[in-house]
């Protein structure tokens, strides 16, 4: 799906479902974000993501969203084609999307907090400051009083501005974030951590039953075991 078909230059996408509460709020933020970007680029930033939130009166200049499901093939031609991927979540898991943002090499900006930092720095990323803060009540299933992450939305808008008027730069962090999310977490590492994991269980398995036969034999007094 080419950029000028869907009538945008810089895509700041979010991608969820209608029963992520967690989505739903990055969602809400990368919108308040967006704005406190203009004058930069303010008729060519469009927020994607399933669901809930619904704009109402939408003007031109207002992000775009996508209310809907989206299949799995146009979601990755959407963050390929896009310009940045911005993820303010408050807390995170793994970040599947924001790795396959990654992988794809579209720059990201995404929450210096959470899951995410399993695997992304500022080397390959632009990461936005975050502040520890409750969990207010009503966020199922999150326990209120629980802590998360509050994404610094001015420090997000001045990162999206830094990609909208250095897309050089951005390109290249995200060369170097595509490599490195492949080499550390593609196939080929897959295969390699899964193999050395199988082979330790393997290796104290077989020590474990070492160790308990000698065990067997000293108690029944074997001579020369």
């Amino acid at each position: 799906m080419a950029k000028r078909k869907l009538g945008f230059v810089l895509a700041a996408t979010i991608i969820g479902t209608p029963q992520s509460t967690r989505q739903t709020e990055s969602a809400h933020a990368s919108a308040i974000g967006v704005r406190r970007l203009r004058p930069a680029a303010a008729n060519s930033i469009s927020s994607i993501m399933g669901g809930p939130l619904r704009p109402s009166g939408l003007k031109r200049e207002e992000p775009v969203i996508i209310d809907g499901y989206i299949g799995a093939a146009e979601c990755a031609s959407m963050i390929a084609s896009a310009d940045c991927y911005v993820s303010l979540h408050r807390a995170e898991g793994f970040g599947h999307t924001i790795a396959e943002a990654l992988a794809l090499g579209t720059p990201v900006i995404a929450t210096g907090a959470s899951g995410n930092l399993e695997y992304m720095d500022a080397e390959m990323a632009h990461l936005v400051g975050a502040a520890p803060a409750p969990v207010s009540r009503g966020v199922d299933p999150y326990d209120a009083g629980a802590m998360w992450f509050e994404p610094d939305l001015d420090h997000a808008a001045l990162l999206m501005r830094r990609v909208w008027e250095n897309p050089s730069e951005a390109r290249r962090r995200a060369a170097f974030g595509r490599r490195r999310i492949l080499t550390e977490h593609g196939r080929a590492a897959a295969i390699r951590t899964i193999t050395q994991r199988v082979a330790a269980i393997e290796e104290r398995r077989l020590a474990g039953y070492e160790s308990r036969v000698a065990e067997h034999v000293r108690l029944l007094n074997i001579p020369d075991w």
